[in-house]
């Protein structure tokens, strides 16, 4: 696509590049991200427009009161049309002045006038054109000067008979809608001081030297945790394992008031889990959305109810105190969105981190423990 500015600020004129080959012709016709490298912005289209007029035919000169106005983004999709852009902004150094873009499906052109200008389309061969605008249409705010006004001057062609509706004849010239106030006025915002650029996240730049970033902190600094361990329980949970709830093999777990240490037996579905991992688990503490949980699956035959490991999500704004499981295992005898969910109280604990396997660590939680680890 090529932009070119026109000479009244505000407003572009957007030439597409053509593909054309056996089957006909391709083309973008609108580019958000394109434009906004010229405009700014990306533009919000919030109502589509088309018109289809007959040669002769004059629509405009309209516009839309400020606030919010009306951007628009006008293309042919058939035909050949002269599109004008006024400026009927007060204050504007370019106050009066009109330019116009040719728009067929020969170069395919459009038009982008932003918020506070006037816009006229006459129509030379009949046709059919689109607009892309900001704002949906609002009765109130719609304003006009007359297409007829002398003092604007539209470049018409010579032999052109302009067909102009009651409404747009009888719209006041630009110089009566300046003195009744009813045409928009330009206000441009102070200059602000350049900012220098910066990485996104990233301080500032700055003449003092940047210190050395501190090393990350080692993952078996978990162990500082392990001292709160008071008690030594057993209790027998259900795996996270491929299989059905009478071969599902048992998951040992130390426990303890808050803090408690859980062993994984059984082949798991969570990628991050293998047999004999060490899980730091928090019990009757908050559950996080997406972390992995321990959670009390319905009850299985042959035992009680078990505890298995899954991600939870929710709870839904109209279903309060029920979480669902994330990833559904029909064999464990659990689907969690066929039975509305899984009660607050059956996520029973959240499972802080995955405890590395370091001899070390073991002996010592075995000592503060007063126990054995599975």
């Amino acid at each position: 696509m090529q932009f070119r500015p026109l000479r009244v600020e505000g407003a572009i004129e957007v030439t597409p590049r053509q593909f054309p080959d056996s089957r006909g012709m391709f083309a973008e016709g609108f580019r958000a991200d394109k434009l906004a490298e010229h405009i700014g912005f990306e533009l919000a289209v919030r109502q589509t427009n088309i018109s289809v007029s007959s040669a002769g035919a004059v629509r405009g000169i309209h516009y839309a009161s400020l606030p919010p106005s009306q951007a628009k983004y006008v293309t042919a999709l058939s035909g050949v049309f002269l599109d004008f852009i006024v400026d009927i902004r007060v204050g504007s150094p370019t106050f009066g002045q009109w330019d116009v873009v040719r728009l067929d499906t020969v170069d395919r052109r459009a038009v982008y006038l932003s918020e506070g200008l006037g816009h006229a389309l006459a129509c030379i061969e009949d046709g059919t054109a689109m607009y892309l605008c900001s704002e949906v249409y609002n009765p109130a705010g719609e304003k006009g000067v007359t297409p007829l006004d002398p003092t604007i001057n539209l470049g018409l062609p010579a032999d052109f008979a302009p067909i102009v509706s009651e409404k747009d004849a009888a719209a006041p010239t630009l110089g009566a809608g300046r003195g009744c106030g009813t045409a928009p006025r330009l206000r441009r915002m102070p200059r602000l001081p350049a900012i220098p650029p910066r990485v996104s996240g990233m301080p500032p730049a700055s003449s003092a030297p940047t210190p050395p970033p501190k090393p990350p902190k080692p993952h078996h600094r978990i162990t500082v945790r392990a001292t709160r361990l008071a008690r030594t329980t057993a209790t027998t949970v259900a795996s996270h394992a491929r299989q059905v709830p009478a071969r599902v093999q048992r998951l040992r777990t130390t426990t303890v008031p808050r803090l408690g240490l859980a062993t994984v037996h059984g082949r798991s579905m969570e990628p991050t889990l293998h047999e004999g991992d060490r899980l730091l688990v928090l019990w009757g503490g908050p559950i996080v959305p997406g972390r992995m949980s321990l959670v009390r699956l319905p009850d299985s035959p042959g035992g009680p109810r078990p505890l298995s490991v899954k991600r939870v999500s929710g709870p839904e704004a109209d279903q309060p105190g029920r979480w669902w499981i994330e990833r559904d295992n029909p064999r464990e005898g659990v689907d969690s969105w066929q039975v509305g969910g899984i009660p607050s109280e059956d996520v029973v604990a959240l499972v802080v981190t995955r405890l590395p396997a370091f001899p070390a660590l073991r002996g010592s939680l075995r000592r503060l423990t007063r126990g054995r680890l599975g």
